[in-house]
């Protein structure tokens, strides 16, 4: 961080407090950006504030703060806020219940901010309300397991519930537990141009809202929904489960693409809604997915060693979903545009394969390579005029 001033005085807290200062973290001789503000103050902890700012990039004055603080603590909910035309104004919250958030990088890595991304080391963290303190100790025993709760909410779009969970056991027979249930409580949304400007709204031509429902084994839910479930075991045998189920192809593009867990405040002030509107112009579609099984098992054979020296089998198991339309239940206008116009049925089914490996020795011929070599030596003898 880089301040330049006439004016600064320092407290016996460490605060230091810069009077008609500029600010930035570009080490440019001609800085890419800074912010002028009447007043900033460099906190203890790495924190740091500033009042009344203009912020320039270049020479160009780009957005006035009337106040901005940038603490180094974190909320127990990790809010994340955001606009785009499509979803509207949102926020993302993720409450760990077990492990903490990893550290998240730029997707750009010259982003003029980055400094507001988390930093590069792990912090010990003290719960005090709402509020994790990180203290000034690196994080040392970084857990793998987490469980976490999502809660997001979108303007247009509607809100979305979950859970995630991700368990590593060590020196256990398990060696990977992974789930996740979202449900997601959704209007359908249809684009509107006025003016040469393209919205999204929840309202059909009709003046009405259509909310999003899906159907479970026959069953109609007021919900759309995504679930996974992820199992491997390593012994006595190897194992791996994958069971993914999922309402409709757009819940992905909806609900959990480009999600995040932090919030790079200045960044998310000065982005505008560009790149959301190039997000939205190609909105991904989920078309197929599959359930699986498959392991294998190696049973030690030390008595009948060499003749069988390894012995595995291998089953596999698989079905195949694929995603169909179907318009019967909609509207002409929610043909276009519902989510759920598309749904996803079982297309291919492989009950089981079973595949085994036998290796070993039944016998060997000869059976000692010394005595093929001692056979072709010929038998000399020495005369005794040689002294044999």
């Amino acid at each position: 961080m880089i301040v330049a001033s006439d004016l600064f005085a320092k407290d016996d807290s460490g605060a230091i407090v810069f009077k008609k200062g500029a600010l930035t973290f570009c080490d440019n001789p001609n800085p890419h950006w800074k912010i002028k503000a009447t007043r900033i103050w460099i906190l203890p902890g790495n924190e740091f504030a500033f009042a009344n700012a203009l912020l320039y990039v270049g020479n160009i004055p780009m957005m006035y703060f009337p106040f901005f603080y940038y603490p180094k603590d974190e909320l127990v909910f990790n809010p994340v806020f955001g606009y785009d035309d499509r979803r509207g104004y949102t926020i993302q919250t993720t409450t760990y219940f077990i492990g903490r958030k990893k550290i998240e990088k730029d997707k750009e890595s010259d982003s003029l901010f980055n400094f507001m991304s988390n930093s590069s080391t792990q912090k010990k963290q003290k719960l005090e309300g709402l509020i994790l303190r990180n203290l000034d100790e690196d994080e040392t025993e970084i857990s793998p397991h987490t469980l976490k709760f999502i809660a997001d909410y979108y303007s247009n779009l509607g809100t979305l519930i979950g859970i995630d969970g991700i368990f590593q056991p060590k020196n256990s027979f398990l060696s990977n537990l992974t789930f996740d249930i979202y449900l997601g409580f959704s209007k359908t949304l249809y684009p509107f141009t006025s003016n040469g400007i393209s919205i999204y709204t929840p309202f059909d031509n009709n003046g009405e809202i259509h909310k999003n429902t899906s159907y479970f084994m026959g069953l109609k839910l007021p919900f759309r929904f995504k679930t996974d479930f992820k199992l491997s075991i390593n012994k006595p045998f190897s194992l791996n489960i994958n069971i993914p189920i999922i309402s409709d192809s757009y819940f992905d593009s909806d609900f959990l693409e480009n999600r995040k867990e932090s919030m790079n405040w200045l960044d998310s002030l000065l982005s505008g809604n560009e790149e959301e509107q190039e997000d939205e112009e190609t909105i991904t579609e989920t078309t197929s997915f599959s359930w699986t099984l498959n392991g294998s098992y190696s049973p030690k054979l030390s008595l009948l060693t060499p003749y069988i020296s390894s012995f595995s089998i291998t089953p596999n198991s698989s079905i195949y979903f694929s995603s169909k339309i179907d318009d019967s239940e909609l509207s002409l206008q929610e043909r276009e545009f519902s989510p759920m116009k598309r749904f996803f049925y079982p297309s291919q089914v492989k009950p089981i394969s079973l595949s085994a490996n036998i290796s070993g020795t039944i016998f060997s011929y000869p059976k000692v390579a010394s005595n093929v070599s001692a056979k072709n030596i010929p038998n000399l003898t020495v005369p005794k005029e040689l002294g044999g």
